[in-house]
């Protein structure tokens, strides 16, 4: 199972974000639904990415489905820091 990403437009209000600050640029990972975006942020250049799965088998959409509802317990922001 593979999660590919290619350039697109974000076409749903995200359900939630993670922000992740790098040298140079920021990721900005999207949940909305059952899809997964990414944008990356370099200065004022903004590029959107649409997240798709490599192989639709069953065991893939349970995988999907298992992973999109456990998206924020997996990665964990801590505010605070």
């Amino acid at each position: 199972m593979s999660l590919v990403f290619s350039e697109g437009s974000l076409s749903e209000t995200p359900d939630g974000t993670v922000v992740l600050k790098f040298p140079g640029f920021k990721l900005t990972l999207m949940v909305a639904g059952d899809r997964v975006y990414a944008e990356i942020l370099r200065g004022s250049r903004r590029t959107t990415y649409v997240g798709g799965y490599v192989d639709d088998g069953l065991e893939l959409e349970k995988a999907k489905k298992k992973v999109l509802e456990n998206i924020w317990r997996i990665v964990k922001i801590d505010h605070k820091k």
